[in-house]
């Protein structure tokens, strides 16, 4: 007969990134948008603001893979809207190119910047309106004028 495991807390610091690590668990929950294991390892003490090597962090995996309702969830747990910082893309960008407005309205309404530019110089309305995505440009505000040559 088999033992029975015991039911309890995952140590927090085993679920942190490693160094090394491209993914942790919290990222790839998110990913797949599964929002009740996003949820148990935040409750058992995952940082929801770490980040893998390239600055990628839990919130920008959610936001890249349009898992709304996990989007909505780190965001009210505290996951900062302005990981990683520039020139990188913000979670913000990507929800532009992705043309997602439900995303996008939830990164601004928690502070993300939308004057913030990438290593181009282009910010999250620029990337939205190179994506076909005029609306959600609209939404971000207005892009900065661009110099005449």
């Amino acid at each position: 007969m088999g033992t029975k495991r015991k039911q309890g807390r995952v140590p927090a610091r085993r679920l942190e990134c490693a160094a090394g690590k491209q993914q942790t668990p919290l990222m790839a929950a998110c990913a797949a948008g599964r929002l009740p294991l996003v949820k148990q390892l935040v409750a058992n003490g995952v940082n929801v603001n770490d980040v893998n090597r390239e600055g990628e962090s839990a919130l920008t995996y959610a936001v890249v893979w349009n898992q709304e309702a996990v989007v909505d969830y780190l965001l009210a747990v505290g996951a900062r809207p302005e990981l990683p910082p520039a020139p990188a893309w913000s979670p913000l960008m990507y929800a532009a190119f992705e043309g997602n407005r439900h995303i996008g309205a939830a990164l601004i309404a928690k502070g993300a910047d939308v004057s913030r530019k990438d290593g181009h110089n282009r910010t999250a309305a620029d990337i939205a309106g190179m994506a076909g995505h005029q609306g959600w440009a609209a939404m971000a505000g207005p892009a900065p004028a661009r110099r005449r040559r």
